[in-house]
């Protein structure tokens, strides 16, 4: 189950590192900054063709990175589902142990989904591991996802503690994430009481 975590950290930080880092595009597509390439052809020059999920050509550093944030999510999501599904295949010293992994999980799947319906709007939502071939995905409801998130997080935040090693999930971040989730979902006073818990918790 740890092992699974820290593949989900370090996939998230793949973000950030790197020539033309995925964060990049995720700032060229926001009021952020603005693509300043005049020298060739290809960065976020034509939106309607650039922003699709599909479009695999646009995940290197010459081009955005829009396909990354697709394919990371549901890596991610797998992952985190596959601890969430077996949850009670290991043996765990205690179950304060057991539920600060499910809840690293939850966090992790919450901050895919986060990031995904932030971006592409209403997509596939898979809330379990996947064990066999299947070609039935539809999409769904933005705000339904985002409810589900909203919900694990709420046990999240209740399981996982500040008092982790370094680039383990705290609860510091799984309540900063459901204040956004909280603001994404147009729930202020929810996300006034998750925010000030962060900030009241140092």
């Amino acid at each position: 189950m740890k092992a699974a975590l820290v593949t989900l950290a370090r996939n998230l930080r793949n973000e950030y590192y790197g020539d033309n880092p995925p964060i990049l595009t995720e700032m060229v597509f926001s009021e952020v900054t603005c693509e300043g390439t005049t020298d060739k052809s290809g960065p976020a020059q034509d939106l309607n063709l650039v922003i699709t999920p599909d479009l695999a050509y646009y995940n290197d550093a010459d081009h955005a990175r829009i396909y990354y944030y697709w394919s990371e999510g549901y890596k991610g999501i797998k992952y985190a589902n596959t601890i969430i599904s077996r949850i009670d295949n290991a043996t765990y010293s205690s179950p304060e142990e057991r539920n600060a992994i499910l809840g690293a999980a939850y966090f992790h799947r919450a901050m895919r989904y986060y990031r995904l319906t932030q971006q592409f709007g209403d997509v596939p939502a898979i809330m379990k591991e996947i064990t066999e071939p299947r070609l039935d995905f539809f999409s769904t409801k933005r705000q339904v996802i985002l409810e589900k998130m909203k919900t694990d997080l709420d046990s999240a935040k209740n399981w996982v503690t500040d008092n982790v090693n370094r680039g383990e999930v705290t609860k510091g971040a799984v309540l900063h994430l459901l204040t956004k989730i909280n603001l994404a979902l147009g729930k202020f006073d929810d996300a006034i009481a998750s925010a000030s818990a962060v900030i009241n918790g140092g």
